[in-house]
């Protein structure tokens, strides 16, 4: 409640859902007769908080109205467990944390996304692909590297880091490798480069930035995005070259 500015004893906190990696609550503050909700989280690994709300952050300033506006994070005082507090969205009921009509569809806001160009990381004399730090897919730390290449960073920082982390915890294979090496190719040779397609990309919670397309695979491995949402969405953002490969790479990107 300190880092929030707000008087505990005008506010509470309530369980809010279920999640598989933190602690969901609501906040709800009572100033002046006014309500303010708040939506916080909780959880003992705190590079996860920690690099979830940079990535908010990134997120809000590029596209404010596709993510909560991120208020703060830090550590409990009490207890060797981190939070983080966003604002509070629920668009069935009037707990509104705030106006966010804009008039954009789902696919306008994408596509502003991936238009907006990526900073240059400090150190680089040009845009990278990565993050400037580990970010997490569920409980799977996300290898970040600053990269050049838009091939390498997914072969190494994708494939190769998936599959060195599943060796770890079931051994070896050496035909799964064998394969990474046919598919991937030596990590000095980017077999494609999109430099110029340089956007950033989030995948729940976590956020890097990456090729424009790649987060287009999670949209049609797990559904719910209509045929009129990618080509609302193609018409702001075309399809890289060599278009009738886009299928190969939303295949490759599932793996």
């Amino acid at each position: 409640m300190k880092a929030l500015e707000v008087d505990y004893r005008t506010a509470t906190v309530q369980p809010h859902q279920a999640a598989g990696f933190f602690v969901p609550k609501k906040i709800t503050t009572n100033v002046k007769s006014t309500k303010k909700y708040y939506y916080m989280k909780s959880g003992t690994k705190q590079e996860m908080f920690e690099s979830e709300y940079i990535a908010l952050q990134l997120l809000y300033e590029a596209v404010p109205t596709l993510v909560p506006r991120p208020i703060v994070w830090g550590k409990f005082a009490a207890i060797e467990t981190y939070y983080s507090v966003t604002e509070w969205i629920d668009e069935d009921t009037e707990d509104i944390g705030r106006d966010r009509g804009t008039g954009l569809s789902l696919a306008q806001k994408v596509a502003k996304l991936h238009n907006t160009p990526a900073p240059t990381p400090d150190g680089y004399d040009a845009r990278m692909y990565g993050f400037p730090t580990t970010t997490y897919c569920g409980s799977t730390a996300q290898k970040n590297d600053w990269t050049a290449s838009w091939a390498e960073f997914y072969g190494e920082c994708r494939l190769r880091h998936i599959c060195r982390l599943i060796e770890e915890n079931h051994g070896s294979d050496n035909e799964l490798n064998e394969l990474l090496d046919t598919l991937v190719g030596n990590r000095s040779k980017g077999k494609f480069d999109y430099r110029d397609a340089i956007e950033p990309v989030t995948y729940d919670p976590s956020c890097s930035y990456a090729h424009s397309e790649f987060e287009l695979y999670l949209m049609r491995m797990f559904g719910g995005f209509s045929a009129g949402f990618f080509n609302e969405y193609h018409q702001l953002v075309p399809k890289t070259d060599p278009k009738r490969e886009y299928d190969d790479r939303m295949d490759l990107y599932e793996l």
